[in-house]
């Protein structure tokens, strides 16, 4: 099974296209909807008004349609949730630390989980796009 990740950025965007283009066989396509509110986009606004666009023309032009994994829980959700255990108990969780981030935890790969138990008997290849010039990964 091929599943492609996306988040509607030029590089994975080209990664969907391409394959489609070249007849590689698209069995799943995840966007990870990350919320800042349970009502509104984490994306930039130009971003969140451009992604039903792209979604359209991606079921449009090659059939593709696009999954959203969502965690269930907001940043601002998150950010005043009252931490339970640790030596922190009763602080919110308040802006993430850049190592160990709670938000990538919480909001991304609780998604991204959540969504991949659905094929955890499926021989899966996982297709994600990245510039050839970032960091290797």
């Amino acid at each position: 099974m091929n599943l492609f990740s996306l988040s509607f950025g030029k590089d994975s965007m080209a990664t969907v296209i391409l394959a489609a283009e070249q007849g590689v066989k698209i069995d799943r396509v995840m966007y990870c909807d990350i919320r800042f509110s349970p009502d509104m986009s984490g994306e930039h606004p130009l971003m969140a008004e451009w992604i039903p666009t792209a979604e359209k023309r991606l079921k449009d032009l090659f059939g593709i349609t696009v999954d959203h994994a969502y965690s269930g829980i907001s940043f601002i959700e998150q950010f005043y949730k009252v931490k339970q255990k640790g030596n922190h108990i009763g602080d919110c969780y308040g802006f993430p630390y850049v190592v160990g981030a709670w938000c990538n935890d919480r909001l991304k790969l609780k998604a991204i989980d959540g969504y991949m138990r659905q094929f955890d008997d499926k021989d899966i290849t996982q297709f994600v796009g990245i510039a050839y010039d970032e960091p290797i990964r």
